[in-house]
């Protein structure tokens, strides 16, 4: 029996003591501002609705959204409310149905952003092609471009594949094609190539 003061998670319905129980308020989402036990806190940001890294001045920083929150890499929370690019995006994540039971997460690209990659590839590397396969090479090799761009990895229903985003402002298009393309090895671009023809 709920005591006086006690909340309600309002995503798995127990009770919280206020006392002695962890709990937060979803900052994002259909239950924003909604109660939300330790648990389902926590599990909700074990298996994200998306993995975003915003990339700005050669630096990465690594966000986890989850369907309460955002947090990034440290655990310090996201500000999802601030007016900027990045939080834009974020807010505007969400679960697109193809059908019945499957389906994917994507969000809005920013205004005055261009989307420069939106693609897929196998956990084994199929559909690694293109300028996909050369931003993958630059981006494994720890290389981050020194404009601002946001590289999302939003959750699909099919587990065999990872979905891939790539936005930049508008005006860096050009220095986007220019980073992707610079100074690879000659046996990757021919292995890129020879990949397109599959």
């Amino acid at each position: 029996m709920p005591k006086k003061g006690d909340v309600k998670c309002r995503c798995c319905g127990r009770f919280v003591n206020t006392d002695t129980d962890g709990y937060w308020y979803a900052t994002r989402g259909d239950l924003k501002d909604k109660p939300i036990c330790d648990s389902c806190w926590y599990d909700d940001l074990a298996e994200p609705e998306a993995i975003v890294i915003f990339c700005e001045e050669g630096e990465r920083q690594k966000v986890r959204v989850g369907s309460f929150s955002a947090e990034h890499e440290d655990g310090d929370e996201f500000d999802v409310n601030a007016r900027d690019w990045g939080a834009d995006y974020i807010r505007s994540l969400a679960w697109h149905r193809t059908d019945p039971w499957r389906g994917y997460f994507d969000g809005q690209t920013p205004q005055e952003w261009t989307r420069v990659i939106s693609d897929w590839c196998g956990i084994d590397g199929y559909n690694l092609v293109g300028d996909l396969a050369l931003f993958q090479k630059r981006w494994n090799d720890g290389d981050t471009p020194d404009f601002p761009a946001i590289v999302s990895f939003p959750r699909g229903s099919n587990v065999c594949s990872i979905i891939i985003d790539v936005m930049v402002p508008t005006d860096k298009v050009a220095a986007w094609q220019q980073w992707i393309n610079a100074e690879l090895d000659p046996s990757f671009e021919d292995k890129a190539e020879s990949a397109e023809v599959r």
